[in-house]
């Protein structure tokens, strides 16, 4: 393609002076060509108690907070600590325990959704998508997080595809669609993870 052609004429003709980062998260689907010029290094993630020792010598915080500013943020260290510093996690247990009492009691769900109707929208969706994943690796483990409140059995099928619809209505954001709407309707599929209707 154009775009991999002038990278590589860069890659190959680099003008002085100057260091070139390509990140990528699968290497294999970069041209041969391009990888052929390129020095790989590999990024780790860090350890994890060394990431709870540093947010809480950062923050603060006791080990709990930390933990959980963790969670909210899908493990990124610098997220739990701007949601820390934010006093951002209130918020995020407050959802987390909505969505378990939603499974109980599914008219909720339309409250629900005018309540957060006006929180930053990026961030709500990744805090839905975040906990449908905690959820279903808990349960695959055998294991109920203590924020559900029900004794119907919960089809993991069904919990990674409302993970998948909360992503993908995150990257539609800003398409035109009215996000209430959208919001309302992933949290009546939520209500409905004990039934056996199928996630649409």
């Amino acid at each position: 393609s154009y775009a991999a052609n002038a990278l590589l004429k860069n890659l190959e003709e680099p003008p002085g002076d100057t260091v070139i980062l390509l990140v990528s998260h699968d290497i294999s689907r970069l041209p041969i060509t391009i990888r052929s010029r390129c020095q790989r290094l590999q990024v780790h993630a860090p350890d994890p108690e060394a990431v709870v020792r540093w947010l809480m010598a950062q923050s603060g915080q006791g080990r709990e907070q930390v933990e959980l500013a963790l969670q909210a943020s899908g493990a990124g260290p610098r997220e739990a600590l701007a949601l820390l510093e934010a006093g951002d996690l209130e918020r995020y247990t407050t959802l987390q325990r909505q969505l378990g009492q939603l499974i109980a009691k599914p008219a909720q769900a339309g409250p629900m959704a005018a309540e957060w109707a006006d929180a930053e929208p990026q961030q709500l969706w990744r805090w839905l998508s975040l906990n449908s994943a905690l959820l279903l690796r808990r349960l695959l483990a055998g294991a109920q997080p203590s924020w559900v409140r029900t004794e119907r059995e919960l089809p993991p099928s069904k919990l990674a595809a409302l993970q998948q619809k909360a992503d993908r209505n995150r990257s539609r954001l800003g398409s035109g669609l009215r996000k209430d709407l959208l919001l309302q309707e992933w949290l009546l599929e939520w209500a409905r993870l004990p039934s056996s209707e199928p996630i649409r």
